[in-house]
C-alpha cells in the first residue's frame, strides 16, 4: 500500500500500496491458536463469491489478536518477547510482513515493537536491548490501545454492516469488473498507518480506518484496488537510457494520478485525536502551485535538451530530477487528473486513464479547453486549474509520439 504519513516512498514497491490514500506530511484465515475464541467475522457464504452482489470478506483477526496480547499483559500475565514473536508469526500477520518483500519484516523484529508498546523497552531481555526500534509502529501500538473502544466499535460497525462492499462501486466507470478479484479481502490489524494489497487482501491499520472514517476508508481501499490493477510496470528512470528517461518519468506520473484522484485530495481529513494522521491532510493551495511549477519547468527543461545536437543520459536524468526534487510525483498527477476531470469531464478522465500516452493527450486538451485565469485569486488552485501549464505543441507531439512507442 500507500503509507499515509510519507511521500518519499520507492515507486513500483513490491507490496502494492496506500496507495489508498495519499496524505502528505504528504493506506482468510484467523489465526487464531489453542483454545482461544475465533474472531474473524466472516460475510456469509453465499455473499462471498463472485456470482454475489457483495463478493467480500472482512476479518478482524490481526486487530483482536493484538488486543488479547495487551490484555494478557494488562491483567498481569508475564508475556514473554519470543511469545509476542510467535504471534507475529501467525497468517495475517505473516502476510502483511511479506507485502513489505524484499524486505520483510521479520516476525522477532514485530515481537519486540509489541513488547516495547505492551510492557517496556526497559523490560527486554539485555541481549535485545540494543536492537533497532521501528517507533512508528510502537506508536501505532500505542494509539490502538489509547483509543482501544472508538477503533475496535468503527471496525466491528464496517464489518458487520458490509461497508465494504461499496469498495467495488467506488471502482464502477474506473474498471472492468473484470479486472476485480473474485472477492475483495480486507484484514484490520495493527500495523504502520498505511493500507497494502499483497496476495488479495488489503492489509488496514485499525487506527488509520478508525481516523480515516467510512466514506474515506471506502475511497482509500477502491484507490488501493486501481493501484494495483491499472498501474503501469516499467524500469526506474535511472535506470534507463535516453528518452526513455522522460518517458519512464511520465509513466510514474501517471501511475500516481487516478488512485490521488479517487482519493479526493482536497477532502481528505483525518481525526483529530490520532496524533500521527491528525495533521496529515495536504494543503491542496501548495501542491496545485507545486504541480503547475514542476510541469512549467519540465516543459521548459524538455525544450532545452531536444535543442541540443546529441542530448546526453545526464541531460535527459535532469529532466527526471526536476520531478525528485519536488517530489512532485503525486502532486503532478493528482493535478493533471483534476485538470482533465475539470474541463473536460470524469469521463473522459476515465477512458483516458488507460494508457500513458492517452492520459497525456487528453491534459494536453484540457488545457485547451481551459478557461484561464478570470475571476480566481493568484497563486490559488482554482487559478492553476483554470490555467493549467500546457506543454508547447513541438514538446506535445514529440511526447505523445514517444510514448506510443514506449507504452503502446
Amino acid at each position: 500500500m500507500r503509507m499515509i504519513t510519507g511521500l518519499g516512498e520507492r515507486h513500483n514497491p513490491a507490496g502494492g500500496l496506500l496507495s489508498a490514500a495519499m496524505a502528505i506530511a504528504w493506506l482468510i484465515t484467523t489465526g487464531c491458536g489453542g483454545d482461544r475464541p475465533e474472531v474473524a467475522r466472516e460475510l456469509p457464504a453465499a455473499r462471498s463469491r463472485g456470482a454475489a452482489a457483495c463478493p467480500l470478506v472482512a476479518t478482524d483477526t490481526g486487530l483482536a489478536e493484538f488486543l488479547a496480547l495487551a490484555d494478557r499483559v494488562a491483567g498481569g500475565e508475564a508475556v514473554p518477547v519470543e511469545e509476542m514473536g510467535a504471534v507475529a508469526g501467525r497468517p495475517v500477520w505473516d502476510r502483511w510482513r511479506r507485502s513489505y518483500e524484499p524486505e520483510t519484516l521479520p516476525a522477532a523484529a514485530v515481537g519486540r515493537m509489541l513488547f516495547i508498546a505492551l510492557v517496556g523497552r526497559d523490560e527486554l531481555p539485555s541481549r535485545l536491548q540494543d536492537k533497532t526500534i521501528r517507533a512508528d509502529l510502537v506508536r501505532s501500538y500505542e494509539i490502538a490501545l489509547a483509543r482501544r473502544a472508538e477503533i475496535t466499535a468503527f471496525v466491528e460497525g464496517f464489518i458487520a454492516e458490509d461497508v465494504g462492499c461499496r469498495v467495488r462501486e467506488q471502482l464502477a466507470g474506473w474498471l472492468p469488473a473484470a479486472d476485480l478479484p473474485d472477492t475483495v479481502r480486507i484484514d484490520f490489524l495493527v500495523a504502520h498507518p498505511e493500507i497494502r494489497y499483497y496476495e488479495d487482501h488489503l492489509h488496514v491499520d485499525a487506527g488509520l480506518a478508525w481516523a480515516a472514517g467510512r466514506d474515506q476508508l471506502v475511497r482509500f481501499l477502491a484507490s488501493t484496488l486501481y493501484r494495483d490493477q491499472a498501474a503501469i510496470a516499467g524500469r526506474q528512470p535511472a535506470s534507463a537510457h535516453g528518452p526513455d528517461i522522460v518517458l519512464e518519468t511520465l509513466r510514474l506520473v501517471y501511475n500516481e494520478a487516478v488512485p490521488v484522484y479517487l482519493d479526493d485530495l482536497p477532502h481528505l481529513a483525518f481525526d483529530p485525536r490520532h496524533p500521527l494522521l491528525a495533521k496529515a491532510a495536504p494543503d491542496v493551495e501548495d501542491l496545485g502551485g507545486q504541480a503547475a511549477r514542476t510541469l512549467r519547468a519540465f516543459d521548459a527543461g524538455l525544450t532545452a535538451v531536444r535543442g541540443r545536437p546529441a542530448p546526453t543520459d545526464g541531460d535527459w536524468l535532469a529532466l527526471y530530477r526536476i520531478f525528485v526534487g519536488a517530489q512532485s510525483w503525486r502532486a503532478s498527477g493528482w493535478f493533471m487528473a483534476r485538470v482533465i476531470a475539470g474541463h473536460l469531464g470524469e469521463p473522459r478522465l476515465q477512458a483516458a486513464a488507460r494508457t500513458v500516452p492517452e492520459f497525456l493527450a487528453a491534459y494536453h486538451e484540457a488545457c485547451a479547453a481551459a478557461p484561464g485565469n478570470r475571476d480566481a485569486a493568484p497563486g490559488s488552485l482554482a487559478a492553476h486549474l483554470a490555467s493549467p501549464p500546457a506543454f508547447t505543441p513541438e514538446n506535445a507531439a514529440w511526447l505523445d509520439r514517444e510514448l506510443r512507442r514506449l507504452f503502446p
